[in-house]
């Protein structure tokens, strides 16, 4: 089992250290975005996949802690996952790094159309 102390470490380099935080002006990349209704974490999450397989994931925005970390480590572990299954699609992607609020409990039909 991992210390608290070093989860903790982790969780705060990849908040004031995100590798992957960065806006993306790229056609090839799906986007979407969401914001909660009830913290400041409003993110934008950018997915590059060629061929089924997930080649760059990027995110932009502001988020507290938990969310900017926890997007950044996500973005790390699905690059080059082939995109077979629903959970690497971006917007579920950004439902299950948001935390859950009357709007965004369940992804929407109008997120999902947007893949």
């Amino acid at each position: 089992m991992m210390d608290k102390e070093i989860k903790r470490e982790i969780m705060l380099d990849h908040y004031n250290h995100p590798n992957n935080k960065m806006s993306v002006n790229d056609e090839r990349y799906k986007m979407v975005h969401n914001a909660s209704d009830s913290c400041i974490d409003d993110i934008t999450v950018y997915m590059l996949a060629e061929d089924g397989v997930i080649k760059d994931v990027k995110f932009d925005g502001i988020g507290c802690t938990i969310c900017t970390a926890s997007t950044d480590i996500t973005k790390w572990s699905m690059k080059s996952h082939l995109m077979k299954t629903s959970w690497m699609k971006p917007t579920l992607l950004i439902h299950c790094i948001s935390r859950p609020t009357a709007s965004n409990a369940a992804p929407s039909a109008s997120m999902r159309s947007r893949i």
